[in-house]
């Protein structure tokens, strides 16, 4: 009898064991045949490899998420990195030739309800948010059977600014002005709503730059409506994250905070909890002493502790840019995207600035003309014919030579400066052409406005007249 037992407890832990030996198995043939929807790409089997090291289902790979998610449209070649929404893949779109970053969020490994909540948010940001520096929304496509989505969106071509620092050390100040001025304006798209949004996620491994050189802001799996009490939901990543966040609450200069602190990384090369403190601020001084004044003047309002501190949101911010550029007398270069802004606070919406433009552009034109003639074609000829009088040989060639050139050089200036002339010009007559159309469109308003009412008053004399025949047909009399 017990050695019955024992057989037969030996077989039954025998049968166990080989099954999970088969499902082990099973798993990794399933985790195998995941080229299978990438079929041509060169290196399939360490595609594969890389697939099968992610998070994501090894089923959802097979089956009925594999044939209703992807469809044959898309050929996924690369994965980009996973994150706390879900894993991120890049590819090509078959059918327009585009390269896509493709989110896969398995609903079946999510923690709670929130994960599925903020997947949702980033689709409807990026559909709704129209901006050239912010990835496009392309597709989102759900698989009934297993509750699985894949959220498709235009893939930004370039290396992340934290690549950037960790190949090639710290950003110039230069370069960090122009990471100011580039993300700014992408985040006034944002900000700028009737219901602002904020990214809550800002650092460097979120912003792109383009071949083109522009910054671009990616990954919005944590975006969120202001709110300014506290919440059940913290977004964010340690060091780059301010104070509020901690307890849940966010509004636009919560995304000022983490700009600030990217900033700084992309200045020192190094995490904002490894900079040196004064109290609860980062000790900007000590920590990028290099930069001018008015640089670390800017980073100190952006990572203060208390919200009140920082500017409140990227107009504001740009309100702080213009304010440093007048001190300097230099103007904040605008950001010059390939694609027109919409929904930007920082679009160029037209009005007075063509006069402006007018203005200036005749006055240095003239003044330019006037420059060009006395000083090239005049003056300097006049003084280098002087200095050959006295020279000789080859040194009085060079000199008429030279002559020559700065003749040749002034002209071209003066036709340049011309051109700028007639281009204000032409800008000054279009707005006071304008300004002529409106004048003409307001008195001919005046003259309707004055022919009704003169039409009233005879209509209410007439009526007046009217009721008193009747009156005095009735036998009443009226003054």
């Amino acid at each position: 009898m017990v050695s019955a037992a024992r057989t037969a407890t030996e077989t039954r832990t025998q049968t166990r064991t080989e099954t999970r030996t088969e499902t082990r198995t099973e798993t990794r043939a399933e985790t195998r045949r995941a080229p299978d929807i990438v079929a041509g790409v060169v290196d399939a089997g360490k595609l594969a490899d890389e697939i099968a090291a992610t998070s994501v289902d090894p089923r959802l790979w097979t089956g009925a998420f594999a044939t209703n998610v992807w469809g044959g449209r898309f050929a996924v070649d690369g994965v980009l990195g996973e994150g706390a929404q879900g894993t991120t893949f890049q590819g090509t779109d078959l059918k327009t030739g585009a390269r896509v970053a493709i989110k896969v969020f398995d609903v079946g490994r999510a923690k709670d309800w929130k994960a599925l909540q903020l997947f949702d948010r980033e689709a409807e940001t990026l559909k709704s948010v129209d901006h050239p520096g912010i990835p496009k929304l392309l597709d989102v496509i759900v698989d009934e059977e297993t509750g699985a989505r894949a959220l498709v969106r235009t893939l930004v071509p370039g290396e992340s600014l934290a690549a950037e620092v960790k190949s090639k050390g710290p950003l110039s100040e230069a370069a960090l002005w122009s990471v100011i001025i580039d993300v700014t304006d992408v985040l006034g798209a944002l900000h700028g709503r009737s219901s602002p949004i904020v990214h809550r996620d800002l650092k460097p491994a979120n912003m792109i730059r383009r071949p083109d050189g522009k910054v671009c802001l990616v990954d919005f799996g944590g975006v969120g409506r202001t709110r300014e009490s506290a919440g059940s939901t913290v977004v964010g990543t340690f060091g780059y994250m301010a104070p509020e966040q901690l307890y849940g609450a966010q509004t636009p200069a919560t995304d000022m905070y983490a700009f600030g602190a990217t900033l700084l990384m992309l200045a020192t090369a190094q995490e904002p909890e490894e900079l040196p403190r004064n109290g609860l601020s980062i000790d900007v001084d000590k920590a990028a002493a290099k930069l001018s004044p008015q640089l670390r003047a800017l980073l100190k309002k952006l990572t203060a502790p208390d919200p009140s501190g920082r500017p409140a949101d990227a107009k504001a911010l740009l309100g702080e840019l213009h304010a440093i550029a007048d001190a300097k007398e230099r103007p904040v270069i605008e950001p010059s995207w390939p694609e027109p802004m919409v929904d930007s606070p920082f679009a160029s919406r037209g009005g007075d600035g063509d006069f402006l433009v007018g203005i200036v552009g005749l006055v240095f034109g003239v003044l330019g003309v006037v420059g060009a003639v006395i000083v090239g074609q005049v003056v300097i000829p006049l003084v280098l014919t002087i200095l050959a009088s006295f020279s000789e040989g080859e040194q009085k060639q060079r000199l008429l030579a030279a002559r020559e050139r700065v003749a040749e050089a002034s002209r071209v200036a003066q036709r340049s400066f011309q051109r700028s002339a007639e281009h204000g010009a032409r800008k000054l007559e279009s707005v006071s052409e304008r300004e002529r159309e409106r004048q003409r469109s307001r008195a001919d308003q005046r003259r309707e406005l004055k022919r009704h009412w003169k039409d009233e008053e005879r209509r209410l004399k007439q009526i007046a007249k009217e009721a008193r025949r009747s009156a005095r047909r009735n036998g009443k009399f009226w003054a």
